[in-house]
């Protein structure tokens, strides 16, 4: 591969010399298989360019060589170190849990110019177990020595990157960017493919990162490059919420448009009115009066029904014959009862003794019921026949008072029949007029729902038009609001058109590199976002154009960095970048250029560590810049110097 530019780079860089080293960057990386043991892997990292390659195969070789040893694995280490919550997808976990239970990984980074060392399990249910120290490397770590928790390391990273923002909410997520939506973007998912500038993290890889849209990714990169401020922060949380007001009502709108043509068709055909009189005066028309009308009328009609229909008049007689035939049966009960009374007087009568009918006597004294005086029950004389005769005359008076009874009873009876008769002839009248009383009802009922549901549909009709009325003419106002926002953010952002220039041609530069040869940018930052294209305009452009896009932004990004734009931390994590159909030259323009930008300054201050299959230019494969070679044909080449099965 040839180390010479294809195209000489006709953008002059300016370096910031007052930059010393980056914002953040990593130190060491160890992986230890137990507490006390060895390291079973130790990298070491610069400032500047990071080589993690691979071995080349032999002409005749026919087994993988670059591919499964480890490369993913490391960066996803560092990553995990640098606060992410996994370091693999679940299934390569498992088996490093299995063959590491024990294990874990240290790394020593520098946030801020200050040595932090942090140590995190490999099994991710011990994760509660991450430590940090601060101030020391691992060397200087023992049991005696205080430690902070992971999270106080995160949240000094957070205070050297994202800490340094505008206040503004990320849209739809109601937060503030925080680190490791920033280390998204720093270290790219291999597993995304480069394939999308702005595509950084995916859900199935299980990094446990949040997955963001388009238009929070372009936020964060104009974030970190300085190309939004408090006052467009301001603008953007106005305008989304503009927005989503503006949809809510939109959204109600199309909801009460289609329930008012239904309302409309209903009252069309209800009604018998043209459609030129529903919309203009629905409420004084006669159609509406008539319906009014009508109700009123049916209501009247409910209340009449039971008079016109005659229930009321048989419902009397029932009443009236019922009562007729209770006061007779009633009475009958009481001759009856009357009659076995005396019936019963007169058995005790029939077998009284004299005492007996003395004792029934009582007070009467010398008083005969017989009318005799003196009473022959007195006399001491003849008292037997006496009592006889008296007795005969009680029970003469008894069966003289039951057969009057009894007539009575018969009479009553007789009496009653007809009574009854009547009062089943009226009860039958009776159900019948009923029944067709409560048809006619239910009938007048139905109608009468039917006239009030068309009313209630008229009476909302009105309302309802002019709520839609309403809704449009907010929803216009709502859209001058956002036409007017939109002016606003652009003449901020127009007011930064300085760093934005800075910044496109920067990326340009890079892109013009990557490809070899002069090219229309295909990519660009603009007021809302990012966009990028093919060369020939194509908005989805093929995989190596794809990968040049994003490469061209990322290097772009840290390349104005370096002279002084933002606040980026000046380190990235490529993980096997190249795209499939970008050409192994163009890709060797990546490494140049890297070396390029540390050579423009006494000490590199950025970092970027890539891990390729591809190799990079021959003299680029050593110290200082080569860190690492695997090799798959060889265990202690390895990362993990074993297989994992």
């Amino acid at each position: 591969m040839t180390s010479r530019p294809l195209v000489p780079d006709r953008d002059e860089f300016a370096p910031d010399l007052t930059l010393k080293a980056p914002v953040i960057w990593i130190w060491r990386l160890m992986i230890f298989e137990r507490p006390g043991s060895a390291p079973i892997r130790e990298v070491t990292f610069r400032p500047g360019l990071n080589i993690i390659a691979t071995a080349l195969p032999e002409p005749t070789e026919t087994r993988p060589v670059g591919h499964d040893v480890g490369k993913t694995l490391l960066t996803r280490l560092i990553r995990y170190s640098l606060g992410e919550s996994t370091y693999a997808k679940s299934a390569v976990r498992a088996a490093i849990e299995r063959e590491l239970p024990e294990g874990f990984v240290v790394a020593e980074v520098y946030a801020g110019g200050e040595l932090w060392t942090v140590s995190r399990p490999l099994v991710l249910e011990r994760r509660s177990k991450s430590q940090a120290w601060r101030g020391m490397s691992w060397d200087e770590v023992n049991e005696s020595v205080p430690h902070a928790q992971i999270h106080e390391f995160i949240q000094v990273l957070e205070s050297l990157t994202v800490g340094q923002f505008p206040e503004i909410m990320l849209p739809g997520l109601g937060r503030n960017a925080s680190w490791r939506d920033l280390l998204g973007w720093l270290s790219r998912d291999q597993h995304c493919a480069y394939r999308d500038p702005l595509e950084w993290r995916a859900a199935w890889t299980e990094s446990g990162s949040p997955e963001l849209n388009a238009e929070v990714s372009s936020l964060i990169v104009r974030l970190v490059m300085d190309l939004v401020d408090v006052e467009e922060g301001k603008l953007i949380q106005r305008r989304k919420r503009i927005m989503g007001l503006k949809k809510s009502k939109a959204d109600q709108h199309q909801a009460d448009v289609a329930a008012l043509a239904q309302k409309r068709s209903f009252l069309l055909t209800h009604l018998k009115v043209d459609d030129e009189l529903l919309e203009s005066d629905l409420f004084g028309s006669a159609a509406v009066r008539q319906l009014e009308d009508e109700i009123q009328q049916v209501r009247s009609d409910l209340q009449a029904l039971a008079e016109a229909s005659g229930l009321t008049a048989v419902l009397k007689d029932r009443r009236d014959a019922a009562s007729e035939v209770r006061r007779v049966r009633n009475t009958v009960r009481l001759r009856v009862k009357d009659r076995d009374t005396e019936q019963k007087q007169k058995e005790r009568n029939e077998t009284a003794t004299g005492d007996d009918l003395l004792e029934e006597l009582g007070d009467l004294g010398s008083g005969c019921p017989a009318f005799h005086a003196p009473c022959p029950l007195n006399s001491e004389n003849e008292q037997g026949r006496e009592r006889r005769a008296y007795r005969a005359v009680l029970v003469g008076d008894s069966i003289r008072r039951i057969r009057e009874l009894d007539q009575e009873i018969a009479s009553l009876s007789e009496e009653l029949k007809p009574l009854q008769r009547a009062l089943a002839t009226i009860r039958i009248r009776h159900r019948k007029i009923t029944r067709r009383t409560v048809r006619i009802e239910e009938k007048k009922r139905r109608h009468l729902a039917k006239l009030e549901a068309i009313q209630g549909e008229a009476n909302s009709y009105g309302p309802l038009r002019d709520q839609v009325k309403e809704l449009a003419k907010s929803i216009k106002r709502l859209k001058k609001k956002l036409e007017k926002s939109k002016i606003q953010q652009r003449s901020l952002l127009e007011q930064n058109s300085k760093k934005l220039s800075l910044l496109n041609e920067s990326v340009r530069s890079v892109q013009r590199r990557v490809l070899g040869r002069d090219v229309e940018p295909s990519i660009q930052i603009n007021v809302n976002r990012l966009t990028f294209s093919g060369n020939d305009g194509n908005p989805a452009p093929g995989e190596g154009m794809a990968t040049s896009a994003t490469l061209s932004m990322d290097l772009g990004c840290l390349r104005a960095s370096l002279s002084g734009l933002g606040f980026h931390p000046r380190l990235i994590i490529h993980d096997s970048p190249r795209g499939g159909d970008l050409e192994a030259h163009l890709y060797a323009q990546l490494f140049l250029l890297a070396t390029e930008l540390e050579k423009a300054f006494p000490s590199p201050p950025f970092q970027y560590i890539l891990a390729t299959t591809t190799h990079p230019p021959e003299e680029l494969l050593k110290e200082p810049y080569l860190r690492l070679m695997l090799d798959a044909r060889e265990t202690e080449k390895l990362l993990l110097k074993r297989r994992l099965t």
